[in-house]
C-alpha cells in the first residue's frame, strides 16, 4: 500500500499557476447638452448634468490569457458598436476582440447610444464613447500588477421588486398595485444577491471591484436631466471607502425594479438605492477570502 509519501510532488517540477496581473480604469463619457436622451420612448433633450457618467474598465491577464471587461454608464449598447469597440482595442493594445465583454448598466437617464423608439443614436457620441473606452482600456493595461481574486456573495431584499402584478381579471399589469381590492399577487421573481468580485494586489491593496446586481436604474429618466443613476451613485459612494474602480454590471433585470408594489408611491431616491448597495458590497467586502 503505498504511503501518503508517496503523493507528494515535487514542487520543482509542479505545473505553474498562470500569475494573474490586473488593472482598473475609467473614462468620462457624460455627454454635452444637445444629445439626445433615451430610457423613455420619448424625446427629451436634457439642459443639466447631475452627475458624470463614465466607462469603467477592468482587465485581467495571465502570460496565457487576457480578458478586458466594460461597464457603460448608458441604457444599452448595439450588436454593432460592441464590435467597434473590441475592433478598436484590439488594434491598439494586442488584446483579442472576442475577449472584450462590453456591457450597459442599463441606465434610463443616459444618453441615445443606440436608438429606441423614434428616438435615433447620436453618431458623434457613439464616437466619444468608442475613443473614451480605448484610452481607459490602455490606462487599465498600464496600470497591471500581480493580483488576487476574492469572491463575496450579500443578499439585498429591500431594493428589488417585480413590478408585474396579477389581477382577478386575469390581466397583468407592469406598475401594477397590490393596493388595488382586484390585485390577486406578483407574477415573478426577484433576484437580490449582490455579487461581488474583489481584485487586489498581491501586496494586499485593493485595485479594483466587479459589482453584479439586478435591478433597473430608471431615475430621472423623463426630466431634463444626465445621471448615471443609482450604479453611479454606487461607484461614487465606493469610491469615498477607498475603492478606484467600482465596475457595475447589471442581471436579468426585465421586470425587476426599486418601485414596491406594495407601497407603489413611496420614492426611493437614487442615492438611497446607490447607497444601500455600496453598504451591502462594504458588508461583502469585510468578509471576503
Amino acid at each position: 500500500m503505498a504511503s501518503t509519501d508517496d503523493l507528494v510532488i515535487d514542487s520543482a517540477e509542479s505545473p505553474q499557476e498562470p500569475r494573474l496581473r490586473a488593472g482598473f480604469a475609467s473614462a468620462e463619457i457624460t455627454p454635452s447638452i444637445g444629445v439626445a436622451k433615451i430610457g423613455w420612448l420619448e424625446h427629451i433633450t436634457p439642459t443639466h448634468v447631475l452627475d458624470p457618467l463614465y466607462a469603467r474598465v477592468c482587465v485581467l491577464e495571465t502570460a496565457e490569457s487576457c480578458v478586458v471587461l466594460v461597464a457603460l454608464d448608458t441604457l444599452s449598447v448595439s450588436r454593432a458598436h460592441v464590435a467597434e469597440i473590441r475592433m478598436a482595442i484590439e488594434t491598439r493594445t494586442g488584446f483579442r476582440g472576442s475577449a472584450v465583454m462590453v456591457a450597459a448598466t442599463h441606465n434610463h437617464a443616459g444618453p441615445a447610444l443606440v436608438r429606441v423608439g423614434d428616438v435615433a443614436a447620436d453618431e458623434s457620441y457613439r464616437d466619444v464613447v468608442t475613443s473614451a473606452v480605448v484610452a481607459a482600456v490602455v490606462d487599465a493595461k498600464s496600470r497591471t500588477e500581480e493580483a488576487e481574486i476574492g469572491f463575496a456573495r450579500v443578499a439585498e431584499t429591500s431594493v428589488p421588486h417585480n413590478r408585474r402584478v396579477v389581477f382577478r381579471d386575469g390581466l397583468v399589469r407592469t406598475h401594477g398595485s397590490l393596493q388595488d381590492p382586484d390585485a390577486l399577487h406578483i407574477e415573478g421573481p426577484i433576484d437580490p444577491i449582490l455579487t461581488t468580485i474583489g481584485v487586489r494586489s498581491t501586496g494586499g491593496q485593493l485595485l479594483g471591484l466587479i459589482v453584479n446586481f439586478t435591478c433597473h436604474p430608471t431615475h430621472h429618466g423623463d426630466d431634463e436631466y444626465f445621471s448615471a443613476g443609482f450604479p453611479g451613485v454606487l461607484s461614487a459612494r465606493l469610491s469615498e471607502v477607498g475603492v478606484p474602480t467600482a465596475l457595475f454590471l447589471n442581471g436579468a433585470l426585465g421586470n425587476v425594479h426599486w418601485i414596491d408594489p406594495v407601497r407603489p408611491d413611496e420614492v426611493r431616491e437614487m442615492d438611497e438605492i446607490g447607497s444601500i448597495l455600496a453598504r451591502a458590497v462594504q458588508q461583502g467586502l469585510a468578509s471576503m477570502t
